[in-house]
């Protein structure tokens, strides 16, 4: 726990999934603000994440790797925040978390 309150944002539960869906879900088809170099830094990490941990990453995983990636400034603010919001969508969808 932080000075400030508790820093878990998110689910802890760990999913499978796969690089194939990472990679859909930062592609510059939901996120056309994105550039190329940004896209594929976002992408790295949170496969690098997925790949450490048996094929699966919790939501709050891609939340401390994608705000990690928003303060070293390599995604923007509204980037950081619309694949939050896209992961977020597709846990629900497919994990009911």
């Amino acid at each position: 726990m932080s000075l400030f309150g508790s820093s878990i944002k998110y689910s802890q539960e760990k999913h499978p999934i796969s690089s194939v869906e990472i990679k859909k879900m930062v592609t510059t088809v939901h996120n056309i603000t994105l550039s190329h170099e940004e896209e594929s830094v976002a992408e790295a990490s949170l496969i690098k994440k997925k790949d450490t941990q048996g094929g699966k990453l919790s939501l709050q995983n891609i939340y401390e790797i994608l705000h990690k990636l928003k303060l070293e400034n390599s995604i923007g603010k509204i980037d950081y925040e619309n694949l939050i919001r896209i992961f977020v969508d597709y846990y629900k969808q497919n994990f009911n978390v």
